[in-house]
Formats: structure tokens, C-alpha cells, sequence
């Protein structure tokens, strides 16, 4: 994973507020309900872990990889993709959440291939030689998940005409949505969110594909903490994702429910990885 410097909205991330981070659906639109999930997590923690000193604030500009990577990292999200690649053995998986979006069932989720809504495609295969915008390279959802669905495909080799980097999976439907691009790929959730927040881009789009499902984006936090200090924060996570105070604020981020998984459980995101570079088609 490279320098990771926005998240799905495509949001330039700043200075931190709490330790608890959940980063990777922080649209502007559902902020203040982030900002309520972090500071419930944040305080049911410190009620688990009352001597906990918490890590340095990252510097100004600090990359998410940095604030991953930093094993005083206490509780945040992350992609299925660098959990398994950059991210194997520097973090653990504390849970992964239930979303209530199309293409999403139990801890899993799929991607949705988006043309324009104008566009004559009706699947990826009439994509091939056209133009593909991806949020980053270090993308499960925008990335690895559509690279995999290129090798269900006849032929090896380069698929696509030209192939741009956005920065966010919104900054990808917006580069589609204006005749940008001809094609992205976006994750279940981020495509649920822009119907509801940004009808304005998502009417000009329409799926084309879906991608294989796999486990969603996990909670983490840092490996060098002790199984016991893990424990605490699962248990803390647990109890948020159970309030019964925060259900009004579990439906406006589409939480719906949670699994315990292991790393070995994302064994199928490093699967695609090794089919989509063996096959060299994105």
C-alpha cells in the first residue's frame, strides 16, 4: 500500500481527533454520526482499559498507513486489501461490521462496475479498451476486486485503454459521471451512500458488472498490543455495535451487525491479488 492520503469519499484526511478513527466511510454527510460511533467506542474502552495511555497524535498530514502501521494504533478501519499485504502482522482484526447496502450480505460485499448511464455497456467485457478511473492501487474494492473480475475474462494481457488514479471512490463516480472516464469500480457501500447523498452523480451512472463478494473492511487495531488489551477493545466494539442508544446512529452509517474473523478468513482477497498479477490484465 502506498501514500494513503484520503479515504472512499476521497476526503484529504487532517490531524486526528481520537484515537478511535473510522476513516473509510467518513463522508461529509455522515460525519457527526462517525464522530458519535468514535467517541462511544473511544469511551467504552478507556471504561475496559483505564490505564491506557493512549499513542502520540500523528503529525499534521500523517497518511493512514502511518496511523495503521503505528503500534500504538488502538482502534480503526481499514480495506481487506492491505490488511492482508502492507498491514500482515502489524495489525489484527478486532471485527468486521454488517452493512445494510445492496451487494452486501453478512460481513461480506461485492463491488458494482459504474458506466455512465448514457453509455451503451452492458457488461465489463464491452469496456475492454476504454478508460478506468480507480479510487487507488492499494483498493480492495476499486481495485483488486475489478483486476480479479478482468481474469473471469478471455485473454491475458493489458485490458483497459488508459487507466487514471482518483483518490476516492466519490472522485471516481464524479470522473465517470462527467465523461472522465468510462468505467469504475466501486464498493457496495460507497455506491448505497452516493444514491442517498449524491443523487446527482449517481443518477448519471449505472452498474454494469458486480464483483466477486468477499469479507468487508475489518475494525483493527495495532498487533503489538497484548491478547488481553485485543480483547478489551473487541469487547468495547461489541457493546457499541449492540446499544441500544446508538441504533439511530448505526442506521445512518448502514451498520446492521458484525462477525469476529481472522486474517485467514481474507485469505481470498490475496488469492485475487496473485490471479489478477498472473494474469497482468489490469
Amino acid at each position: 500500500m502506498t501514500d494513503v492520503v484520503t479515504n472512499d469519499a476521497g476526503k484529504q484526511l487532517k490531524s486526528p481527533a481520537l484515537p478511535v478513527f473510522l476513516p473509510m466511510y467518513d463522508w461529509p454527510e455522515i460525519g457527526e454520526a462517525t464522530r458519535t460511533l468514535e467517541a462511544a467506542l473511544q469511551a467504552a474502552i478507556a471504561d475496559r482499559l483505564s490505564d491506557l495511555k493512549a499513542g502520540p497524535d500523528p503529525s499534521p498530514g500523517a497518511t493512514l498507513l502511518a496511523r495503521w502501521q503505528d503500534p500504538s494504533l488502538l482502534l480503526s478501519q481499514t480495506c481487506g486489501f492491505p490488511l492482508v499485504t502492507t498491514l500482515a502482522r502489524k495489525v489484527r482484526p478486532v471485527l468486521t461490521p454488517h452493512y445494510g447496502a445492496d451487494g452486501c450480505s453478512g460481513p461480506n460485499y461485492c463491488s458494482f462496475v459504474l458506466a455512465h448511464k448514457k453509455s451503451r455497456l452492458a457488461g465489463l467485457r464491452d469496456a475492454q479498451g476504454l478508460r478506468v478511473v480507480l479510487n487507488g492501487w492499494d483498493s480492495q474494492s476499486g481495485f483488486n476486486a475489478l483486476r480479479f473480475a478482468l481474469t473471469q475474462l478471455s485473454g491475458d494481457g493489458p485490458f483497459f485503454g488508459s487507466v487514471q488514479i482518483s483518490g476516492g471512490h466519490m472522485r471516481s463516480m464524479e470522473a465517470v459521471a462527467n465523461a472522465g472516464a468510462d468505467i469504475c469500480c466501486v464498493d457496495a457501500v460507497c455506491w448505497t451512500l452516493a444514491q442517498s447523498y449524491r443523487p446527482d452523480i449517481a443518477a448519471k451512472l449505472k452498474p454494469i458488472a458486480r464483483t466477486p463478494s468477499v469479507p468487508g473492511l475489518p475494525w483493527v487495531t495495532s498487533s503489538a498490543r497484548p491478547g488481553e488489551e485485543a480483547a478489551a477493545i473487541r469487547s468495547a466494539a461489541e457493546e457499541v455495535l449492540n446499544s441500544p442508544v446508538l441504533v439511530d446512529i448505526r442506521k445512518t452509517l448502514l451498520i446492521i451487525g458484525y462477525s469476529i474473523l481472522k486474517v485467514t478468513d481474507y485469505a481470498v482477497v490475496m488469492a485475487m491479488k496473485t490471479a489478477g498479477e498472473e494474469a497482468g490484465c489490469l
